[in-house]
């Protein structure tokens, strides 16, 4: 992968919609959410809570 998620997260006060994270990736859709994945499980991105529609990704680190 080009970029890992939870930088751009640091760069950008270390939340972000998920939406927004996406499109400052730069990745296709389906890689984007494989980095998500694989970055939340290592703990470095909390996961985010489905019950709300425009959820924010923050970083844990």
């Amino acid at each position: 992968m080009k970029r890992i998620l939870s930088e751009i997260l640091k760069k950008n006060n270390r939340q972000m919609i998920a939406k927004d994270l996406w499109q400052a990736s730069g990745m296709k859709i389906e890689n984007f959410y494989e980095q998500l994945g694989i970055e939340i499980n290592a703990e470095l991105i909390k996961e985010p809570d489905l019950k709300i529609k425009e959820s924010v990704l923050e970083t844990v680190k």
